[in-house]
């Protein structure tokens, strides 16, 4: 799942021309190379019934928009949202519809300025 929702991400022309190809999980974005898109899964339980395992997961995932430029943080929010919340399919993976349960703005103050930094949560309901 986790390569199929950051390939949704980079598909998306609005992502992939403002992030090149900084999107990755768990990897911080490295001083100078931002605008970047971090994700972490924080939670991915694994549900299961009489028979087995269940097909279908949610899992909640956590996207850090990292950039120098508050707009394009915003843009790139935005555009995170838009990108994940429909229904698709991605490789292997079919993505059911996903709904964001948090987003928040979390500037950092640094030696040389501000680096802004958009966190949206979202549950995202799978089927890999």
């Amino acid at each position: 799942m986790e390569a199929a929702l950051r390939s949704r991400l980079l598909d998306a022309a609005a992502i992939a021309n403002a992030v090149k190809r900084r999107v990755d999980w768990e990897v911080p974005p490295q001083a100078g190379k931002l605008p970047a898109i971090v994700l972490t899964m924080l939670s991915d339980p694994r549900p299961q019934h009489m028979g087995g395992m269940q097909a279908t997961r949610d899992s909640l995932v956590r996207a850090d928009v990292w950039g120098d430029d508050q707009a394009e943080v915003a843009m790139l929010r935005e555009a995170v949202v838009e990108t994940l919340v429909p229904a698709a399919t991605a490789g292997e993976v079919r993505f059911l519809r996903s709904f964001v349960t948090a987003l928040r703005s979390l500037p950092e103050r640094t030696e040389t300025g501000v680096r802004f930094r958009a966190q949206i949560e979202l549950r995202v309901w799978h089927i890999a």
